[in-house]
């Protein structure tokens, strides 16, 4: 009998939201008693767990999430390839696209365009944050290559997609608009760090219902569960055993033995 591991979507989902309140929480505090009580590093702290900064735990935490939707599309790629269903070429790209927003997560890319972009825009107000235009634009050609693709899908994947997507493009997009007007008319203050945790939060929040989404995606394909073969190195000139050969072999005798007895 081969191990297997089994996935419930709804307590991953829970527990993810659990460590997005801690990280929350955290990250609050220490915004607190950087603008409030002027302890802008607290031995670290205070950078650690921002989740407005690049390189600490909600940044490594986000894009975790990321490459987990990644790694999911991917599954559901390969499993739709094997019952050559034509949609695989969307899915294998949605992998890739959450792939690379795992890296942009951490390596900050994005965040090279905002600079170049405001002062080539002259951008003020709520495209201070200039890189929300790109996005917009990516995300407006993303709906248009990917209506067929939704259309097909069955109603709860589709509208668990539609309403993860709306939380995370409306934290993303929209809450970062809000984000770079306050930026430019109060500058980095209390303000500025609670409307940065809103959309961190609903970009997380978003996450979690698509990992949730592409779970039960993965149940309604009948891939519930996962299973792991174990292969154990062989010997040169060994021949691999099976589980139903194995099953008829003297208790005594192992399948190593087995093996070695085949080459006398």
């Amino acid at each position: 009998m081969q191990p297997t591991i089994a996935i419930a979507p709804k307590t991953i989902a829970r527990v993810l939201l659990w460590v997005v309140g801690v990280i929350m929480l955290l990250s609050l505090l220490g915004q607190i008693a950087n603008h409030v009580f002027g302890y802008g590093r607290l031995m670290g702290y205070v950078p650690l767990t921002d989740v407005n900064g690049e390189a600490n735990i909600p940044a490594w935490f986000s894009s975790a999430m990321l490459l987990t939707c990644g790694a999911l599309l991917g599954a559901i790629a390969l499993l739709n390839r094997t019952k050559g269903d034509r949609f695989t070429r969307h899915w294998g790209a949605l992998s890739l696209v959450f792939c690379l927003l795992s890296l942009d997560e951490t390596a900050e890319l994005h965040e090279r365009l905002i600079a170049p972009l405001r002062t080539g825009l002259n951008a003020t107000g709520f495209l201070y944050s200039t890189w929300i235009l790109v996005g917009g634009a990516l995300v407006g050609l993303l709906a248009l290559s990917y209506f067929r693709f939704l259309k097909n899908l069955p109603s709860r994947s589709r509208n668990l997609f539609l309403i993860s997507a709306g939380i995370y493009i409306g934290g993303a997009i929209a809450v970062e608009a809000l984000h770079g007007y306050y930026l430019y008319a109060h500058g980095r203050d209390l303000g500025y760090a609670v409307i940065a945790m809103v959309e961190e939060s609903m970009e997380m929040f978003g996450l979690i219902a698509f990992i949730y989404t592409l779970l039960t995606h993965l149940a309604w394909m009948g891939a519930g569960q996962i299973q792991l073969a174990i292969q154990v190195p062989q010997a040169a000139g060994d021949r691999p055993v099976s589980a139903t050969e194995a099953a008829y072999l003297p208790v005594s005798q192992s399948p190593t033995q087995q093996g070695l007895d085949s080459r006398s």
